[in-house]
């Protein structure tokens, strides 16, 4: 515990600002590495406050490229490493968003993530990857996202289209690949049409090497 002399001086020094950004986000946005210690050892500090933009102490760390305060805020108990923004977006959601797998390994590490999190209206974190990264980023981030031992690679959105769908439809050769290496895929998942990620390769010439590996691919993985 902080005394009430210590915590006033904190929030003397970092005060809330035009958009209720309290003592926290404001440290972690200076880059004061010391300055976010202090404000943590605060425990009448509400570590899970969000600003006016929607955002927690913890998205500020990870939009600012600010590592160490990532790390400092994910070693605090208190600290809540699913709580969602104002549009829904939890942290991890928010890291793929960004298209920084680093800080996606620091939040699959942490013991209390919810690596399948999604909402009526945001994709879970594997298929906002493939529906929003492209290339070496794309793959980059499910690399990371596969750290994890509980990630559900056939998680499908409200269309019923599966990760491996998405990179398929998209002609994604080096995700699907990577996909194709998990030893849970399931390849003939159809979507709300009927149309599986094997039939959706064999739609399209340009597509025909995606077709002859998930062909290839259906002789060894488990159905």
């Amino acid at each position: 515990m902080c005394s009430s002399d210590t915590l006033s001086l904190l929030l003397d020094e970092y005060h809330v600002d035009i958009d209720c950004r309290g003592p926290l986000s404001l440290a972690v946005i200076s880059g004061n590495a010391a300055s976010v210690e202090r404000v943590l050892q605060c425990r009448e500090i509400e570590v899970n406050d969000r600003c006016l933009d929607g955002l927690s102490a913890l998205v500020y760390a990870l939009k600012h490229l600010e590592y160490y305060a990532l790390q400092l805020l994910l070693a605090d108990s208190r600290v809540d490493v699913n709580f969602a923004d104002s549009l829904g977006w939890t942290p991890l959601q928010a890291a793929v968003l960004e298209g920084d797998h680093i800080a996606a390994q620091m939040l699959v590490r942490h013991a209390g993530i919810d690596i399948n999190y999604q909402s009526s209206h945001n994709d879970a974190p594997l298929l906002l990857t493939v529906r929003w990264l492209h290339g070496q980023q794309a793959v980059l981030m499910v690399d990371s996202l596969l750290m994890h031992s509980k990630l559900d690679v056939n998680i499908s959105d409200s269309n019923g289209q599966t990760a491996l769908w998405h990179a398929v439809n998209r002609g994604d050769y080096d995700l699907a690949k990577l996909l194709l290496r998990q030893s849970h895929l399931r390849l003939n998942d159809p979507d709300r049409y009927g149309v599986t990620p094997l039939a959706r390769a064999a739609e399209s010439p340009v597509l025909s090497c995606l077709h002859f590996g998930l062909h290839a691919a259906q002789a060894t993985l488990p159905q």
